[in-house]
């Protein structure tokens, strides 16, 4: 019951602090899975089982490019993000995975997420979605902010990965 109460409050602790990090990474491995699991471990996130949510951003939370704080006890536990994936075993090619994000003042947003063949093409697709997003958005106020994080990684010899998280 300790253990238990531990990790509650824990969970609590990083959802009161209200900040959507963001993370990113490339890797290769013997399979596009390795791979993939090799990209989260730069951020330490490999422990979490990722549920795959919609792409809004609540009032009065900010977002961070960091590694959320290392919480041992989470090994297992579930963790709700906006998030893509993009791997490939096709020597010579390069994949690369991005998310996006627009905010009012008071936090509220939208994230979207995307993946191509080059860092440059999927921020032109995160621009293209967040502009036409707003074309008719009526809950968010202006001044709008804007920011992204891409990664991109080519395949030489064995099967990569690329991930955007948040």
């Amino acid at each position: 019951a300790k253990e238990s109460l531990l990790l509650y409050q824990n969970r609590m602790d990083l959802q009161t602090r209200k900040v959507i990090y963001v993370v990113s990474g490339v890797a290769k491995g013997a399979t596009e899975l390795s791979a993939f699991h090799r990209a989260l471990r730069s951020h330490q996130v490999q422990r979490y089982n990722f549920l795959f949510y919609t792409s809004v951003i609540p009032e009065g939370y900010r977002i961070a490019k960091e590694s959320p704080p290392f919480v041992p006890e989470y090994f297992g536990a579930e963790a709700r993000i906006v998030g893509i994936i993009n791997s490939t075993n096709k020597h010579g090619k390069t994949v690369a995975a991005g998310l996006g994000w627009v905010q009012d003042p008071t936090g509220k947003g939208y994230l979207v997420e995307h993946k191509g063949k080059t860092a440059v093409e999927v921020r032109g697709l995160i621009t293209k979605s967040l502009l036409d997003m707003l074309k008719d958005e009526k809950e968010l106020v202006k001044p709008f902010t804007f920011d992204s994080q891409t990664v991109e990684i080519r395949c030489k010899s064995v099967p990569v990965s690329a991930y955007v998280a948040a």
